[in-house]
């Protein structure tokens, strides 16, 4: 059976940007990449895809653009003590991380943190990365290119910052945008917890005071 145009393209992006993730000591799963760290963090790469106009509620069809013929690069660190369902987990995609970086972090600039630039020459930057953009196309000739420009001077270099869960405690404190729904002042003193330091733990408690 032949494969629909856009799922060619998008296995396209995914081929141009799987060599370097591979090197780099990733797996692949479909268009999901997982690196696991001795820290127990877990470092995530996914290529999204828009939905086809019909997966739209029709609630949603007249005030949310049609996606279908486009994607977007998300970028997520993953630790076990901040999940929500508390459940092991074989294979972590973006969604199930609480430290997550991707093109709603350029439309919206949240925090010091944010991993897509939102000031500068935004002409001279990838489609993917210009503000008012996190959307690109999957039919740009160059997307493939485009894809992993952001990724490499971006993705991979944003992700380099979380090594270990001491990272992530640093970025809470100073204030970086941890993504679109951050882990709070309790769920991080829970990872402290979790991990045996209850001290650090108070610690990050009361200060909320």
């Amino acid at each position: 059976m032949t494969k629909p145009e856009d799922a060619v393209r998008l296995a396209e992006i995914a081929a141009s940007i799987a060599p370097v993730l591979k090197e780099t000591g990733y797996s692949k799963r479909g268009h999901l990449w997982n690196r696991r760290l001795e820290s127990g963090l877990v470092h995530v790469v996914e290529i999204d895809a828009g939905p086809r106009g019909w997966a739209l509620p029709v609630s949603k069809v007249e005030t949310e653009p049609l996606r279908y013929g486009s994607y977007v690069l998300e970028f997520g660190v993953y630790a076990a003590e901040l999940d929500f369902m508390d459940r092991g987990r074989a294979w972590i995609p973006a969604v199930a991380c609480a430290v997550l970086g991707g093109m709603d972090d350029l439309t919206f600039g949240r925090g010091d943190g944010r991993l897509w630039p939102t000031s500068g020459d935004d002409e001279a930057a990838p489609a993917l990365m210009r503000p008012g953009r996190p959307w690109a196309s999957l039919w740009e000739d160059d997307a493939g290119a485009v894809a992993k420009s952001a990724m490499m001077s971006y993705g991979l270099p944003w992700l380099s910052r979380f090594v270990d869960h001491d990272d992530i405690v640093a970025a809470f404190l100073s204030g970086d945008s941890l993504g679109l729904v951050p882990p709070n002042r309790a769920r991080i003193a829970k990872m402290l917890a979790r991990l045996g330091r209850d001290d650090e733990a108070l610690e990050i408690l009361d200060a909320a005071d």
